[in-house]
């Protein structure tokens, strides 16, 4: 479609400049609505396009994720750490539920310890052990035993690990 020009009118009593912007208007806004159109009418999707875009949707709907990285295993020296640390946790809340009721409780889970890989055995009336078994290993505390010699083997277990 080409632009056609409105008719000029003739420009009478001086109004000519007047008469000149409204037709310069007219023109420009008749180019406007050709070019929006225009436009329009490219937007308009072919059949082509819509099965390009209905095969990339259904590829990426059907086709497998690559796998999630994987995080390396623990070693087990951390794991042997972790559980002499839990051992000794737990051992601390034995005493303090010792402290409050005046005997050991019969089970971990009355003194607030709800792990199930690790169990208390008396010793005697006064001393206990806490044992826990994480992936094979089986780590103990025994109340008899001073806390410094427990965790210098958590320092021992770990320092095996230091890259």
């Amino acid at each position: 479609m080409t632009t056609k020009p409105p008719p000029e009118i003739p420009p009478t009593d001086g109004e000519d400049k007047v008469r000149g912007i409204v037709n310069e208007f007219l023109v420009e806004k008749l180019r406007e609505q050709e070019a929006e159109a225009a436009k329009r009418r490219g937007r308009k999707p072919g059949p082509l396009k819509l099965v390009v875009l209905a095969g990339m949707a259904g590829a990426a709907w059907f086709i497998p994720l690559p796998p999630q990285s994987t995080t390396p295993p623990i070693p087990p020296a951390v794991t042997e750490a972790g559980a002499r640390m839990e051992t000794f946790i737990a051992a601390q809340r034995v005493r303090h539920y010792r402290s409050q009721h005046g005997v050991f409780p019969s089970q971990l889970s009355m003194a607030g310890v709800s792990a199930p890989w690790l169990s208390l055995s008396p010793i005697d009336s006064v001393n206990f052990e806490v044992s826990a078994t994480v992936d094979g290993v089986t780590v103990r505390y025994r109340s008899t035993m001073p806390d410094s010699v427990h965790f210098r083997q958590v320092r021992t277990a770990l320092a095996g690990n230091t890259p």
